[in-house]
């Protein structure tokens, strides 16, 4: 039974037995579509960046994300990238579900706009989604970051037990 959104577990004598789950992923979920008054383009390839490959269990408090006063994770080498688009599955227009660990980097003052959500502005870690595209003519390629996280435009962190859905 459920209240107010924790899961109660009673014995089998009616005691109480209380235990507090708590999902450590994140569910993130990205659609593309390249629009047809476009350069006529081709999607070569994608891949999910920058993803976590450990969970960790964080106590943020309200304002600072930190695990054990880090940004966690906290080594480059615990990073790899999930999910590589290629072949039949890199079409111009296709979407990607997947679960995984939470990549908690803060916000970004320096990040006022969309225009500042880029390589240069966000922590070296911050989890994104690059695609890689091809003229029709195949003379030009080009290649797509967008980094995730939050609502806020300034805001780069993915959080354990919360959906994201990217156009």
């Amino acid at each position: 039974m459920t209240n107010e959104g924790k899961i109660v577990i009673q014995s089998a004598d009616g005691s109480d037995a209380r235990i507090l789950l708590k999902r450590l992923a994140v569910r993130l979920t990205v659609n593309w579509k390249f629009a047809e008054d476009c350069v006529p383009t081709i999607l070569e390839g994608g891949k999910l960046c920058q993803v976590p490959t450990v969970y960790y269990l964080m106590s943020p408090t309200e304002t600072d994300f930190r695990f054990e006063g880090d940004l966690y994770p906290i080594s480059t080498v615990e990073y790899k990238d999930l999910y590589r688009l290629k072949g039949a599955d890199a079409k111009n227009e296709g979407s990607l579900t997947t679960w995984m660990p939470a990549n908690a980097k803060g916000k970004s003052r320096s990040v006022t706009s969309e225009y500042y959500r880029t390589k240069e502005y966000a922590h070296a870690s911050a989890t994104y989604m690059e695609l890689v595209v091809d003229s029709k003519d195949g003379l030009e390629r080009m290649y797509y970051r967008a980094y995730l996280g939050g609502n806020d435009v300034s805001d780069f962190n993915l959080l354990e037990s919360t959906n994201y859905n990217y156009r």
